[in-house]
């Protein structure tokens, strides 16, 4: 159990700004596993390609405890059920975190990014859930979860409740996601017809790509030259942001911009140092 990190007996632990991958497990938590009553602090981690070598939990495993999970990237995971997370009679309150390309692997088996069973009443809050695959992003068999504020992109199906278990899902966004609701509570604020890319944040610099100058570029065009930096030759230099020749001498400042060879002409006579005799 618990590839990467085991806790057990109401243990307490505080993982900040921790980076957990590449972990697997041949039971329960591939890259965590928490139980028997314990409540960490899970915040500002990165837990990716981590897996639950065919059982469930890919990225965490948690039974019978609490815990928050805040500000966290899961992506790539697997398990049989619960990709990314899979809970079992907890109460998790889940907030500001982001689930990508987590993968339900078995078939039969539910939630490719979070699986709810049991009891418990877990928490999901202004969470974003991007292109995880097989069943539903969030399965919810036993719990009374309640699901707030999140983001539902590309993924095979939305939420789901079954088994006595119910979900309240309100202000939440479904943009090409199979099913969005399947048995549970359709509360306020939801939106279906919406294309909720627009609060997906691809760079992760913390602003959604509706509202980013630089969606592909996380220090959004550092040098104030109106040139994003991921498609600026020169991301540090206000003056320049192109090099057509592919010579290192920004095109404002190269005086054949366009003939990889020459870049000045100290005397003006139209031919350049290097080849000027």
């Amino acid at each position: 159990d618990g590839g990467g990190v085991y806790i057990e007996d109401a243990s307490t632990p505080s993982l900040v700004n921790c980076v957990i991958s590449n972990n697997t497990s041949s039971q329960e938590g591939g890259g965590v596993h928490y139980a028997y009553g314990s409540n960490p602090e899970i915040a500002g981690c990165t837990i990716t390609g981590n897996s639950s070598g065919g059982t469930v939990g890919g990225g965490i495993f948690c039974a019978n405890s609490v815990g928050t999970i805040t500000d966290c990237v899961i992506s790539n995971n697997d398990g049989s059920e619960g990709g990314g997370i899979y809970c079992l009679n907890s109460s998790p309150a889940i907030s500001n975190s982001t689930f990508e390309t987590n993968e339900q692997t078995v078939g039969g088996g539910h939630g490719s990014a979070i699986r709810f069973a049991g009891g418990g009443t877990p928490e999901v809050s202004d969470c974003i859930f991007n292109s995880n695959l097989g069943d539903y992003a969030i399965h919810n068999d036993g719990s009374n979860s309640s699901i707030m504020g999140s983001v539902f992109v590309n993924n095979t199906n939305g939420v789901k409740c079954a088994g006595g278990g119910g979900s309240v899902i309100t202000d939440c966004c479904f943009w090409q996601t199979g099913v969005a609701i399947n048995g549970c509570t359709d509360g306020a604020g939801n939106t279906f017809d919406f294309d909720c890319t627009y609060y997906l944040d691809e760079d992760g610099d913390g602003i959604p790509d509706g509202k980013d100058i630089c969606p592909s570029d996380p220090d959004n065009d550092i040098d104030n030259d109106g040139v994003c930096g991921d498609v600026d030759a020169f991301p540090n230099d206000p003056t320049e942001w192109a090099d057509s020749d592919g010579d290192g001498v920004g095109d404002n400042g190269d005086a054949f911009p366009n003939d990889p060879s020459e870049w000045a002409d100290s005397d003006g006579d139209g031919v350049g140092d290097n080849g000027d005799v």
